[in-house]
């Protein structure tokens, strides 16, 4: 009878710790980049000069599906007692990818980034009085299916870097 305790016992603390290790260490990991790439030159294309870029990387070790962006410019209006914001949705020219793999320790493979582009006036909109721009991420991880949402508030003109992200897990503009 001591034995059936123990093995209850057992398999509690067992279920417990695998179920803490998916919500501590399985969800999904992302960095999003604290600047936006102004393409301003047609040496990536003719079709993308003009376009902003936001690059986002996988920091976990297992691959990520179902990722879905947003972008929304973001006006504050003031109220009695406070302020709120109004929420405009901005067009993302891709706003999801099926598959970003995950990250890997050793190489810089560029598997685990990721560039959403926009070619909305981001300069202009950030250059507005009382607006500022926010980046939504959305991801699920490949190995245990949690699903996480990332934000990422942009707001100022400051944040527009000319040039274009470095290669992989390289957040610099060049």
């Amino acid at each position: 009878m001591d034995s059936f305790w123990i093995g209850v016992l057992a398999s509690f603390i067992g279920s417990f710790v695998l179920v803490l290790s998916l919500f501590l260490f399985q969800k999904p990991k992302f960095k999003i980049a604290k600047k936006i790439a102004y393409l301003d030159t047609d040496q990536y294309g003719d079709d993308l000069k003009g376009s902003y870029l936001i690059k986002v990387i996988n920091k976990s070790f297992f691959v990520s599906y179902d990722l879905n962006a947003n972008l929304e410019s973001l006006t504050i209006y003031h109220v009695e007692n406070g302020s709120n914001n109004r929420s405009v949705d901005l067009k993302i020219v891709d706003r999801s990818t099926n598959y970003l793999a995950g990250k890997h320790l050793f190489k810089n493979t560029g598997k685990s980034a990721f560039l959403f582009r926009t070619t909305e006036d981001l300069s202009g909109i950030l250059g507005a009085s009382d607006t500022k721009l926010r980046f939504t991420l959305i991801a699920r991880n490949g190995f245990s299916g949690l699903t996480k949402i990332f934000r990422k508030e942009f707001n100022t003109v400051s944040c527009i870097k000319n040039g274009h992200y470095g290669f992989g897990k390289n957040f610099d503009i060049n």
